[in-house]
């Protein structure tokens, strides 16, 4: 990989709205980041922290409190019906399901009944959210369409239970899912386990109607963590040497698709890296991570003038916070 630091281009201009946090029409314009964190009562009981910020404005608009004991906890906000889609089990469960709480009536309700493993939540459109999902008997998880007014989950390919997905996003302006797979075999052969400790990864783009699945890069020579589409051509990847979850090993790297040159991307400040997102107009990188101070948060780094700002600077006024579990990054 090249040495460089990489500047990302803009694509388009933003539109700076001012904010309402009710209605459909306020929300057109906004980028949101969707915050999922974990708390503690004064009890010591588990509670999950929803926080809904406002990219443009840089201040919170909502945030959420709920008693929570997911396997993996996960929170996406629902701008049109001004709610909360939400992972949640119970103590004695080991599966998650999908609730949804509405603020207006502060009440919550278990929408998807199933013994489920969600990993990536991300809205697509007015009643239908992007999961990447296991059902209790499946192998791997793979991308689904949850329709919340239906209640219906439909699988990418459900015969399918030997290729797991990774770090599903959505780009509006691409109108494309990306995703990142590998094969159940693959991963579990005696070249992996014992000689390479790299899994064979591909990145794909998939149609959101599922009608259209695109194998755009594939790669033995490192693991890639994640990915997020900056535009068309170029593909912003989380890359490791090898399996293993060392996160100060962690690179941050740009692939370009037409001459599948990849470059190193430098983020001034940041000293590990968890997870990340580009902004529309390419100018800001949202990340999950460590700064050089040690302090974990989600930070807003400003690509142009390489500076860093705490998104979660008043993380110490939640009781009991303890940490950011992951965050995903929209505009409408």
């Amino acid at each position: 990989m090249k040495k460089g630091v990489f500047i990302i281009a803009a694509v388009m201009s933003l539109l700076l709205f001012g904010c309402g946090t009710e209605s459909k029409r306020n929300m057109e314009g906004v980028e949101l980041l969707h915050i999922t964190a974990m708390c503690s009562d004064s009890n010591g009981e588990k509670e999950m922290l929803c926080i809904i910020y406002d990219a443009n404005e840089m201040k919170t608009l909502r945030s959420l409190r709920l008693p929570n004991h997911a396997i993996y906890p996960i929170c996406i906000y629902d701008a049109d019906s001004d709610g909360v889609f939400l992972t949640n089990s119970t103590k004695t469960e080991n599966f998650d399901n999908l609730h949804y709480y509405i603020f207006e009536s502060n009440a919550v309700e278990v929408i998807a009944r199933g013994k489920y493993y969600f990993s990536d939540m991300i809205p697509l459109g007015e009643n239908e959210l992007l999961c990447n999902v296991a059902s209790e008997s499946a192998t791997v998880s793979q991308p689904a369409i949850f329709n919340s007014k239906t209640k219906d989950i439909r699988y990418l390919d459900e015969h399918d239970d030997d290729t797991w997905f990774h770090s599903l996003s959505y780009n509006p302006d691409t109108q494309k899912i990306l995703a990142v797979t590998c094969s159940d075999e693959e991963m579990r052969s005696e070249k992996v386990r014992n000689e390479t400790w790299i899994r064979p990864k591909k990145l794909e783009f998939i149609t959101p109607d599922f009608s259209k699945r695109e194998v755009i890069f594939e790669t033995e020579d490192y693991e890639i963590r994640s990915a997020r589409q900056i535009n068309s051509n170029e593909i912003l990847m989380a890359v490791d040497s090898c399996m293993g979850w060392d996160y100060s090993a962690r690179k941050l790297v740009c692939l370009n698709l037409s001459t599948k040159e990849v470059t190193d991307v430098e983020i001034c400040g940041i000293k590990q890296i968890q997870s990340f997102y580009p902004s529309r107009d390419g100018t800001t990188l949202f990340v999950l991570g460590k700064d050089e101070k040690g302090i974990t948060s989600v930070w807003s780094y400003d690509i142009v003038n390489k500076t860093l700002t705490d998104v979660l600077s008043d993380k110490d006024s939640y009781e009991g916070f303890e940490e950011v579990v992951d965050f995903v990054y929209t505009w409408r």
